[in-house]
C-alpha cells in the first residue's frame, strides 16, 4: 500500500479538525447572519498537487470570531503564533457541515452530516457525523472503506492549531458499521473470487474518566471485527483446513489509574475469538508519573514511560475450539490421530517445563497443570510475579536471555 507522510497525515488532520471547529471561507461566498451566527455556501480549498478540500454550506451558531478572524484561524498562511491564539479565543454554540470531501491524486475521502455543539477553545462537547467512505491504492488494486454513524464527546482539537491538548476522545467515541476492503496481493484479480479481503467492524466504543489530564478509568471494545479473505488466497486455504471460512473477534480492554499511588492497572485486556477460545492479559505496572498522559511531546513521555516497573502479571487462555482446530490438521499431517498427538505433546511438556523453570519448587505442579490443559484444553492461567519487588523497563529492556527473566520471576500455572 502506498502510505501517506506523517507530515501529510498531520496536515490532513489539521484541515479535518478545522472543519470541526470553524470552517473557513477562504475562497467561499461568506454571509453573515448576525455578529454571533455565520454561514457561507459551498466552496472548494485548492492545494494545487496536495488535493483539494470541498464544502457543502457551512453554518456556524454563536461564533465568538468575526469574519477576518474567523478566516485567519484556518488560512494556511496564518503564523503558527497568530494561529494559536485564534483557537484560544474561538468559541461556537454549533457548527454544521453537510457534506465534506477531501481528494488528492491517489484517491480521497468524503463526509457526511457533520454536526459539532460546543466548541470552546480546540475543544467539543459533541460531534456526530453521518457516514464516511473512502478510497486510496494499494499493492494489487485499491482499498476502500465505508463507515455508519461516528460520535465523539469531550475532543480536543487544539494542538492541530499549535495548541495544547489533543486528547481524542477524553470522554466518549462510538464508531459504528466499518468495512474495508482491499487486494491481496498475492492473489491474481482474475483468479475465482477475485483477490479482495473483507475487514468488517460491527462497533467501537472507547469511554473514559479524565481527573487532572491523566485517564483514571478507561475502557475500549471492538465487536463484530470480522476478517474474510479472498476465496482463492492462500489465507482462505488454510482456513478451510480448519474448517472455517472467516475469522471474527471481539477485543476488550479496560484499565485504571491511581494517580497518588502512581499504578497503571490492566484491568482486562482480551481477545475473543467466536468458536476459537479467549485469550486475556492483566496486570500492574508501577511508578507511572500522570507526565505520561498529559504531555505532548513523545521523548517526555517515553522517558517518563522508561521509569515504569512491572508489578506482576496474569496470563489466562479458555479453549473454545482453536485447539481441536489446530491439533486436527497436525494431526493428520502427522498421520496421527488428534489423542496420540495430545499424548506426545502432554508428556513433553511434563519433561521440557521444570528445565524451564529452573527447578522452581512449583515446576513438577507448572508441568503437570500445563501437561493436563495440553491433554484436554479448558482453561490455562499462568502468573507471574518479581521476586524482588517490582522490575523496571529499563532492567527488562537490558535483559537478552530468557532464562535470566525467568530466574527473576516466580511462575505460577493453573
Amino acid at each position: 500500500m502506498n502510505h501517506v507522510s506523517r507530515t501529510e497525515t498531520h496536515r490532513r488532520g489539521a484541515i479535518f479538525a478545522g472543519v470541526l471547529l470553524a470552517a473557513t471561507a477562504i475562497g467561499g461566498v461568506f454571509a453573515p447572519v448576525s455578529a454571533a451566527d455565520l454561514a457561507f455556501d459551498g466552496f472548494t480549498i485548492d492545494e494545487g498537487d496536495k488535493g483539494t478540500v470541498t464544502l457543502g454550506r457551512v453554518e456556524v451558531t454563536g461564533s465568538s470570531l468575526e469574519r477576518d478572524d474567523f478566516v485567519k484561524l484556518l488560512a494556511k498562511d496564518t503564523p503558527p503564533d497568530e494561529r494559536k491564539a485564534l483557537a484560544a479565543r474561538f468559541e461556537a454554540a454549533k457548527l454544521s457541515v453537510p457534506s465534506i470531501s477531501m481528494t488528492d491524486k491517489d484517491g480521497g475521502m468524503s463526509v457526511e452530516g457533520l454536526l459539532v455543539t460546543g466548541i470552546s477553545k480546540g475543544r467539543v462537547a459533541r460531534g456526530t457525523v453521518a457516514a464516511m467512505k473512502g478510497e486510496f491504492p494499494a499493492d494489487g488494486g485499491r482499498v476502500s472503506f465505508t463507515t455508519g454513524p461516528l460520535t465523539v464527546e469531550g475532543a480536543d482539537f487544539g494542538r492541530a492549531f499549535g495548541g495544547e491538548g489533543g486528547g481524542f476522545p477524553t470522554s466518549l467515541l462510538i464508531w459504528e458499521k466499518i468495512v474495508l476492503t482491499g487486494p491481496d496481493k498475492d492473489t491474481p484479480a482474475t483468479a475465482p473470487g477475485g483477490n479482495l479481503f473483507t475487514m468488517e467492524i460491527g462497533a467501537i466504543t472507547a469511554d473514559a474518566t479524565i481527573a487532572a489530564g491523566a485517564p483514571t478509568k478507561s475502557h475500549l471494545s471492538v465487536e463484530g471485527l470480522t476478517f474474510r479473505p479472498p476465496a482463492s488466497s492462500a489465507a482462505a486455504q488454510q482456513l478451510a483446513q480448519a474448517g472455517v471460512s472467516r475469522l471474527e473477534f471481539r477485543f476488550d480492554y479496560g484499565a485504571t489509574y491511581d494517580p497518588a499511588a502512581k499504578v497503571f492497572s490492566i484491568d482486562a485486556l482480551e481477545l475473543t475469538g467466536a468458536d476459537l477460545g479467549t485469550l486475556s492479559l492483566r496486570g500492574k505496572i508501577g511508578n507511572i508519573g500522570p507526565e505520561v498522559f498529559g504531555q505532548s511531546d513523545p521523548a517526555v513521555v517515553a522517558a517518563a514511560l522508561m521509569q515504569g516497573a512491572v508489578i506482576g502479571v496474569d496470563l489466562a487462555y479458555v479453549d473454545k475450539g482453536l485447539a481441536d482446530k489446530v491439533v486436527g490438521p497436525a494431526a493428520a499431517a502427522q498421520q496421527k490421530s488428534p489423542a496420540e498427538l495430545k499424548a506426545e505433546a502432554a508428556a513433553m511438556a511434563r519433561q521440557m517445563t521444570p528445565i524451564f523453570l529452573g527447578g522452581a519448587p512449583n515446576a513438577n505442579a507448572a508441568a503437570d497443570a500445563v501437561a493436563r490443559f495440553i491433554a484436554q484444553p479448558r482453561s490455562i492461567i499462568v502468573t507471574l510475579k518479581p521476586k524482588a519487588g517490582a522490575i523496571g523497563f529499563v532492567e527488562l529492556m537490558s535483559i537478552d536471555d530468557p532464562m535470566a527473566l525467568v530466574a527473576k520471576v516466580d511462575i505460577d500455572v493453573k
